[in-house]
């Protein structure tokens, strides 16, 4: 009971990560440890990071895209410009423009 108790309390002060808790004691397994912070604390749920439960609609989404594919700067600065995660925007990327459309400049005149 002990080692429960030290467990859950390393988890939850030192940022809920199962991993980090498991690297730093040497126990319990991922299994073991989410059990027994769900025994030790029942009505504790694991806190959201970065994690955004806004529906965005098919125009917002294809707004971001575009910006991807025009952008002018780095994919991390056009997703936080839209309030989501660079995998966020690649995700939606891959949903709305099919695998086997070129977006390369191959087509562009030269400017000789």
């Amino acid at each position: 009971m002990e080692q429960k108790k030290a467990a859950v309390q390393y988890y939850l002060e030192h940022g809920r990560y199962f991993s980090r808790t498991i690297k730093a004691l040497g126990y319990p397994s991922r299994p073991v440890l989410r059990e027994w912070v769900r025994e030790l604390v029942p009505d504790y749920q694991k806190k959201r990071v970065g994690c955004s439960r806004r529906k965005f609609t098919q125009e917002e989404k294809k707004e971001a895209v575009i910006d991807l594919c025009t952008r002018t700067s780095a994919a991390k600065d056009i997703a936080k410009k839209h309030g989501i995660s660079r995998e966020t925007l690649y995700s939606w990327k891959n949903e709305l423009i099919p695998e086997d459309v070129d977006l390369t400049m191959a087509d562009k005149p030269d400017n000789h």
